[in-house]
């Protein structure tokens, strides 16, 4: 089974995005959506789209096994359930079709229906990835398994959909840390009621299931925390060059992940091969560029500032978009706005260094973070030159420039460098043909 990693959830939307980035979402069909969704178990007339009568059996539970077969067995990327708040929904409300007498007491509140999605919400949060599990383990049991985001907790989901009989299931988690599972149970009485902690012996533990219910166990995994290092063992030094595909090399254990790319694959091929796009700018010259961005991935690299100062960053980057931006932070706090990147040209093979301003950094080993802000951006290098070097260098030629203000007339003195530079009023840099 692939790993299936799973998406910012959207209220009572619960969303898995497919290894190979391929979108494919399943929208709930309302399991009987003329019965309430406080029906756990119950036989009813109903009406299918050409509403022509017919008994079924509506059961909240469906809603738990419909979302275990939409990532599983159809391997969606995404299930949502688009009307919340309805007689059949995840939050009560009056039956306006006047078909179900509803009790205003429920009105308002999850209903069973409800529970039985937070099963999986409430636990599996945002990128996590769903990992390799026996999808049915006994005859009308049902299973799916994850690891959160950063991996110190595994989280399976079991539903028994036999309402005659309680189920005995074992869960081996072999290679993984996990001294007990916390267990939380819906079914016809309890709503994710918190049942306490099982024991892991030997890498196993045995769960008994009630008929008919839906239960998740959550296990913390103890983790070995090893740092994120720096490229080559030695943190860059600033002033100086940093090529973008020489991110840290990403340690263990919350907080020492070096980068976020939204999916597995490095789609550049080239360089490094633990899942972020860097595409190759010159082979023969071992040249690389940080490639295929998409906004919200980010790199973070150990830098090391010996004196504290205004530097001015320059980027050598490529854009075959109107919307590519990024920004710089250090320690996780901005120390540049949003970056808007200019379009080179339309195959994002033409590179080209721009001026983007001034920061101010603290001395001292760091960490600073490229954040991709608007997608499609590809970076090559970024570099943080000395100011003060620049003022040193500057020439002593000068001239007399006049300055009027109503009927005074003013003089002073304006140093000229011996390279000019141009800058416009936000201090980014020009062409000195723009300003002729």
């Amino acid at each position: 089974m692939r790993a299936k990693q799973i998406q910012p959830i959207i209220f009572f939307q619960y969303a898995l995005a497919d290894s190979k980035n391929v979108e494919r979402w399943m929208t709930e069909h309302y399991t009987e959506s003329q019965g309430s969704g406080n029906y756990w178990r119950t036989v009813m007339v109903t009406g299918d789209q050409a509403n022509q009568s017919k008994k079924d059996t509506v059961r909240a539970l469906d809603v738990g096994y419909e979302i275990h077969r939409a990532f599983t067995v159809g391997n969606f990327s995404q299930y949502t359930w688009w009307y919340i708040r309805r007689c059949y929904g995840l939050i009560m409300e009056t039956d306006f079709s006047n078909k179900l007498s509803i009790p205003t007491n429920e009105v308002g509140k999850i209903s069973k229906r409800g529970y039985v999605l937070s099963q999986f919400a409430r636990f599996i949060r945002p990128g996590a990835v769903r990992i390799s599990a026996t999808q049915k383990p006994e005859t009308n049991v049902y299973a799916s398994a994850y690891k959160s985001k950063g991996g110190d907790s595994i989280i399976v989901v079991l539903i028994n959909r036999d309402y005659t009989q309680n189920k005995t299931v074992t869960v081996n988690v072999p290679n993984v840390n996990v001294s007990k599972f916390r267990v939380y149970t819906t079914n016809e009485t309890k709503n994710v009621h918190d049942d306490g902690d099982l024991e892991v012996i030997n890498g196993s533990v045995s769960v008994t299931m009630n008929k008919d219910c839906i239960m998740t166990l959550v296990g913390e995994v103890s983790q070995v925390v090893i740092p994120q290092e720096p490229f080559g063992g030695i943190a860059a030094k600033i002033p100086g060059k940093i090529e973008a595909e020489n991110y840290d090399i990403t340690g263990s254990g919350k907080g020492n992940a070096s980068y976020y790319d939204s999916d597995s694959e490095n789609k550049g091929g080239a360089y490094r091969q633990d899942g972020v796009d860097i595409v190759a700018i010159d082979e023969s010259l071992k040249t690389y560029a940080l490639g295929y961005t998409v906004a919200g991935e980010w790199l973070e690299y150990t830098v090391n500032v010996p004196t504290a100062g205004i530097y001015q960053l320059t980027l050598n980057i490529a854009s075959g978009s109107e919307t590519s931006s990024l920004q710089f932070l250090v320690n996780d706090q901005a120390i540049t706005d949003t970056i808007k990147i200019p379009k080179t040209d339309s195959t994002w093979n033409v590179y080209q260094e721009i001026d983007a301003g001034k920061v101010n950094l603290a001395a001292g080993e760091q960490i600073l973070k490229m954040q991709i802000t608007g997608s499609f951006v590809n970076v090559d290098w970024f570099e943080f030159s000395s100011s003060k070097a620049e003022k040193d260098s500057s020439a002593k030629d000068s001239t007399t420039a006049i300055f009027r203000r109503g009927n005074v007339t003013k003089t002073g003195t304006v140093q000229l460098m011996k390279s000019q530079k141009f800058y416009d009023l936000k201090g980014r840099r020009k062409s000195s043909k723009s300003i002729r």
